[in-house]
C-alpha cells in the first residue's frame, strides 16, 4: 500500500475551464490559478488528428505528429453524464485526451494481440477503437459508470457481428473499484487511462491499482486542469517506484485551450516493449 505524504491542496477553485495563454512547460514544474474540471466535453465531430510542439526551460522540443485513427466500421455509442450510483458525470462522454490517446497509439504502435487494460473506460469508446485494430481490451469502470460502458460495448460488439465482413473485436467489461484492491482477471502488457487524475484524492488508489495489476508499462493522458495537483501524482508516481521522463505536451484541447500531457510509465525496472509500426 502507497502512503501519500501530506500536501496542500488549495481550496478555493474555478469550476470553469479558462483559457490559459500560458507558454508550453513541463508540467512538474507549473504554478498557475487553478481551473478545475467542467462540463464542457470533446463533440463527436471534433478530428483525432493533431500536430503539436512544445518546450521546456531546458530547450528540448518535443513534436509528435498524428495521423486520423483509420476509417473503419463506425463505433457508435450513447454519451450521457448522469450520476448514477456516486459516479460523476465526466465517464459519460468522450474527452479530448481519450481521442489523442487513440490516435497515438495507432500511428505509433502495432496494437494487435495487444493485452489492454483500460482504466476509468467511461463510454468504452477508446477500448472500442483499440479492439477494432486487433487489441484484447478489458474495459473497466466503477458501479455507477458500469451499466453505460457495458450497454456501449457490448451493444457496439453486437451490431458489428451483424456485418459480414467477418470483423472480431475483444473487449470485455469489467468493475473496477480503485479504492477495494480487487485484482481483474487476466495478464496485461499494457494499461491505459485517459483524463483520470482530475481529483487528487483518488491518485493513491489509481497507483495501488496499476501496482496490483503488475503494470509493466502505462500509458496516460489528460488534459491540464489542476496543474499543482497534477504535479503531486507525479511525486507519488516516483516515490512508489515508477519510472518515467517528463510528461509530454502532446496536444491542445482547441475549445478549452488547456494543454494536454502524455506520460509513459513503467514499474521498477521491467519496462514492456511495444511494436513499434
Amino acid at each position: 500500500m502507497i502512503f501519500a505524504p501530506r500536501f496542500h491542496i488549495p481550496e478555493s477553485r474555478s469550476y470553469i475551464n479558462q483559457p490559459t495563454g500560458r507558454q508550453p512547460t513541463m508540467c512538474p514544474h507549473v504554478t498557475v490559478n487553478l481551473p478545475c474540471i467542467a462540463a464542457l466535453h470533446d463533440e463527436l465531430s471534433a478530428t483525432t488528428s493533431c500536430s503539436c510542439s512544445s518546450s521546456h526551460p531546458g530547450g528540448l522540443v518535443f513534436q509528435m505528429q498524428q495521423r486520423d485513427i483509420p476509417e473503419k466500421e463506425a463505433i457508435v455509442i450513447r454519451q450521457d453524464g448522469t450520476r448514477f450510483l456516486g459516479s460523476d458525470e465526466s465517464s459519460g462522454w468522450i474527452w479530448r485526451a481519450g481521442r489523442v490517446l487513440a490516435s497515438h497509439l495507432l500511428s505509433t504502435f502495432d496494437v494487435k494481440k495487444l493485452r489492454i487494460l483500460e482504466l476509468g473506460s467511461g463510454t468504452g469508446w477508446l477500448a472500442l477503437t483499440l479492439a477494432q485494430e486487433g487489441a484484447i481490451v478489458t474495459a473497466t469502470e466503477r458501479p455507477g459508470a458500469l451499466p453505460l460502458l457495458t450497454r456501449n460495448v457490448y451493444g457496439c460488439l453486437d451490431r458489428l457481428a451483424n456485418k459480414s465482413d467477418g470483423m472480431e473485436m475483444s473487449v470485455e467489461v469489467e468493475q473496477c473499484k480503485w479504492e477495494d484492491g480487487i485484482r481483474v482477471p487476466g495478464d496485461f502488457d499494457l494499461i491505459i487511462g485517459t483524463d483520470l487524475l482530475y481529483i487528487v484524492e483518488s491518485y493513491v488508489p489509481l497507483l495501488d491499482t496499476l501496482i496490483l495489476h503488475d503494470c509493466k508499462r502505462c500509458l496516460l493522458t489528460w488534459e491540464e486542469r489542476i496543474p499543482e495537483e497534477e504535479s503531486v501524482f507525479l511525486t507519488l508516481a516516483a516515490a512508489a517506484g515508477f519510472v518515467f521522463e517528463p510528461p509530454m505536451h502532446i496536444a491542445t484541447n482547441e475549445i478549452t485551450n488547456n494543454r494536454i500531457w502524455y506520460l509513459d510509465m513503467s514499474f521498477g525496472s521491467e519496462c514492456q516493449q511495444l511494436q513499434y509500426h
